[in-house]
């Protein structure tokens, strides 16, 4: 049922999706997946963020990733490209 809604990669993003067999199943593992990854790859903060960007917590974000000038991002939290 879940290969009817998603099209999972090899990306780590989807490791969210690992076991799940409905489309609300990663919703459940979430928090889990948050924490592993974060343990796992640490913060990540890109040099080149805009100066007022303003971030609480713990946060992953992907070389790439757009954030807009202004942006406040509240951890535990992973942005990808």
């Amino acid at each position: 049922m879940l290969q009817e809604h998603f099209t999972v990669g090899p990306e780590a993003v989807y490791g969210v999706f690992e076991g799940a067999q409905f489309p609300w199943d990663p919703l459940l593992r979430l928090k889990t997946f948050l924490k592993e990854f974060l343990e796992k790859n640490g913060t990540r903060v890109p040099a080149d963020l805009p100066k007022d960007v303003i971030i609480q917590g713990e946060v992953h974000i992907e070389e790439g990733a757009h954030i807009e000038s202004g942006t406040f991002i509240a951890g535990p939290t992973v942005i990808f490209k």
